[in-house]
């Protein structure tokens, strides 16, 4: 069978995309290698710390070589973006260390990556651009022909590695001055599902997890007032189309929906449209990496959706909100450590939601009890013979 065909119901061949339901599950699988050998060289590298392991590390996406840029509908034409590396970011690149068989790269504390993408969003707001662009799923057009530093490179797509992916460039990185060249046809096809596309350079950076959280917790946060206000929006109807509350008062959750337990560090993203947290450390502690023979592989770039609503939650799209911040240390100190929700009223005063501990019986425990274990009895059944 020819590269890229595949059998149809009639013995024949097509040249079209396989089904969906004939891509590889994920593109770690078995069934992704097969259908891509001819993009070997394109697969993700396995990573391995410079400090070997023992140290968890993540990755995300830091900044813009090229900021999101739309590209122009002109049939044939090229379209050039230019951006330069300095000598320090060509240091701090993450290392190929062997190229036989599978790529291996070796990475340490503020190493980067250069990764191409193209996506049919545009971020507006300059506060959230790393968020939005983000957020926004990579797609690649049928037809597009694309060429960095002069080296044709190859888009991944979902027959091959189940889910369009970004072009990785470090590799391909100079010091100096780097071009992206691409050329994108008035294929109908190419603007079937967007009208406009956006091209990106990102640099996605690896941190330790003290540098990480430290981040974070130093990031403007969410002010008190800011949650006031939202709260307030919540709870006085008007005609707006944000999801609000008829009633007097907010139940609110502070329970992590990892741990089951009150947030200590509660953060959500620029982009979450809910009031509830969740607990920085133990999100960053859940982070993992590919599947992967190394023992030290760093936490996915793509990985960081909001456990509450999907929303982008990377590091540099977290902050931290004072308002739980002080919230928490009031029931501490009231000695309701124990607290999983509390009651917000229009005033702005709330009260904790006193809920029984585990194994303390209500005001009709023991009848219940009793009632349970008369239902655990089980029932004696008499056989007789015929």
């Amino acid at each position: 069978m020819a590269r890229g065909q595949s059998a149809t119901a009639g013995g024949g061949f097509s040249a079209a995309p396989p089904r969906e339901a004939d891509c590889p599950q994920s593109q770690y699988g078995w069934t992704s290698v097969q259908s891509s050998l001819h993009l070997a060289r394109s697969r993700s590298p396995r990573r391995i710390s410079a400090e070997g392991p023992g140290t968890r590390y993540y990755q995300y996406l830091d900044r813009f070589a090229v900021k999101p840029t739309a590209l122009f509908h002109q049939n044939g034409a090229i379209q050039t973006f230019d951006f330069a590396v300095t000598s320090t970011e060509f240091a701090e690149r993450s290392q190929l260390l062997r190229f036989e068989e599978a790529k291996v790269h070796q990475y340490q504390q503020g190493s980067l990556r250069y990764r191409l993408r193209l996506s049919g969003q545009l971020p507006e707001d300059t506060k959230t651009c790393i968020a939005d662009w983000a957020s926004s799923p990579c797609v690649w057009p049928q037809e597009v022909y694309i060429k960095f530093n002069d080296e044709a490179v190859f888009p991944l797509r979902p027959q091959h590695f189940h889910q369009n992916l970004p072009i990785e460039l470090t590799d391909m990185i100079r010091q100096g001055f780097n071009t992206v060249k691409i050329s994108l046809p008035e294929n109908p096809e190419n603007y079937k599902d967007t009208s406009v596309y956006y091209l990106a350079v990102e640099i996605i950076k690896t941190m330790d997890h003290e540098s990480t959280f430290a981040m974070v917790m130093e990031l403007e946060a969410f002010s008190v007032e800011q949650t006031e206000k939202e709260i307030e929006k919540r709870l006085r109807p008007d005609d707006s189309d944000d999801v609000i509350v008829q009633d007097d008062s907010l139940c609110i959750s502070l329970i992590d929906p990892f741990s089951a337990s009150m947030v200590k560090s509660p953060v959500r993203g620029l982009r979450c449209k809910h009031i509830e947290c969740f607990d920085l450390e133990i999100w960053l502690q859940t982070r993992r990496g590919k599947p992967s023979q190394s023992k030290s592989e760093p936490a996915r770039a793509d990985e960081w959706k909001c456990p509450m609503c999907g929303e982008y939650a990377g590091p540099l799209g977290l902050r931290i909100d004072a308002y739980f911040v002080r919230l928490r240390k009031a029931l501490i100190d009231a000695g309701k450590g124990q607290t999983k929700s509390i009651k917000v009223t229009l005033d702005g005063n709330w009260t904790a939601i006193e809920e029984p501990q585990d194994g303390e019986d209500g005001e009709n425990g023991g009848s219940v009890q009793k009632s349970a274990q008369k239902r655990a009895e089980p029932a004696i059944i008499e056989i007789l013979d015929d």
